[in-house]
């Protein structure tokens, strides 16, 4: 089988830890998305990964009325070291564009999501077990290994962090954000983008005077905050 040919096999997300010679039985999210989805038939292979162990090349078999099992043959590549810590922290917004923002932010390395509650948020009712689905998913598709923590939304001013968080302010001669990132050089960082409207000014005030956040600039433009979210990322990556 050419290296090609390895690439192009469907690619899974198991959190148990993986070993050769093992064998592992899917749950019915896993089972339909082979079975129903893909179509594959018993023995077809697919590639399987967690986050220690690495990815394996693994077949498929498929017993009638249950749950697949997947036989892992031979490991392919062991996980890499996780990259250093990238938080991104934003007030939830509407759906389809919370989804894009979700996966492109999995793709571009983030290890933390941290969603937030301001003044002006909009969506307050999060359904965690979809979100992580998508990151899963995006993890999959990008060939990564890590998947992102997601955790629960907390109000913005009970942010407490060890790192630097770059927050994004709109209307404010603030540190171009390139410029804030080359004078800090932090092993670890994070990157807060407000709602849609921005921040209130009480809010705003806040930001500016407490310790641990860098109010930073991300140009002239008022970017909707998907944009300037995968905007701010992809200078800290």
């Amino acid at each position: 089988m050419t290296v090609k040919k390895i690439h192009q096999l469907p690619r899974l997300y198991i959190k148990n830890l993986l070993a050769e010679g093992s064998a592992i039985t899917l749950g019915e999210g896993p089972t339909h998305q082979l079975a129903n989805v893909l179509r594959l038939n018993n023995d077809d292979e697919i590639r399987v990964f967690d986050e220690e162990a690495g990815e394996f090349l693994a077949s498929l078999e498929l017993p009638k009325k249950k749950n697949a099992i997947v036989h892992l043959k031979q490991q392919l590549q062991e996980s890499p070291p996780a990259s250093k810590p990238l938080w991104l922290y934003f007030a939830p917004i509407k759906k389809s564009r919370m989804d894009f923002l979700i996966e492109k932010a999995a793709e571009l390395g983030v290890t933390d999501i941290q969603p937030v509650l301001t003044d002006r948020t909009e969506v307050r009712d999060l359904n965690y077990e979809r979100i992580t689905a998508q990151l899963v998913e995006a993890i999959e598709q990008c060939e990564a290994f890590h998947v992102p923590r997601l955790h629960k939304a907390i109000p913005l001013k009970n942010i407490n962090a060890s790192h630097k968080i770059y927050a994004a302010l709109e209307r404010r001669h603030a540190t171009p954000l390139q410029q804030a990132i080359t004078a800090h050089k932090e092993d670890a960082a994070g990157l807060l983008i407000g709602p849609e409207g921005g921040f209130t000014e009480n809010e705003t005030e806040w930001l500016e005077k407490t310790p641990g956040f860098v109010s930073v600039s991300l140009g002239d433009r008022i970017l909707r905050a998907e944009t300037a979210a995968l905007y701010g990322l992809s200078l800290l990556i």
